[in-house]
């Protein structure tokens, strides 16, 4: 069990979120609903901090492009949870 870890050695989990009213991608430890920039309600994506790590500044701008079409009512993105 987790608690027979010791705290030291214990890892968090990184989520990437999104948040429509800063136009930015947060990476935050655990399922968070509130951005720590804006307050504004933040968006969990299903994209893993392992895939958006390794994704090049390019990739990095039209997924959030296409986040943001997406949440704002456009069409084709990865899929929010």
């Amino acid at each position: 069990t987790i608690k027979s870890i010791p705290k030291q050695r214990r890892t968090a989990m990184l989520y990437v979120h999104y948040c429509i009213t800063c136009d930015k991608i947060h990476i935050l430890n655990g399922h968070k609903k509130i951005c720590p920039a804006c307050g504004k309600k933040l968006h969990e994506l299903k994209l893993t901090f392992l895939q958006y790590s390794t994704l090049d500044d390019t990739d990095r701008q039209k997924l959030l492009t296409r986040i943001h079409d997406r949440l704002s009512g456009g069409a084709d993105t990865p899929q929010v949870r």
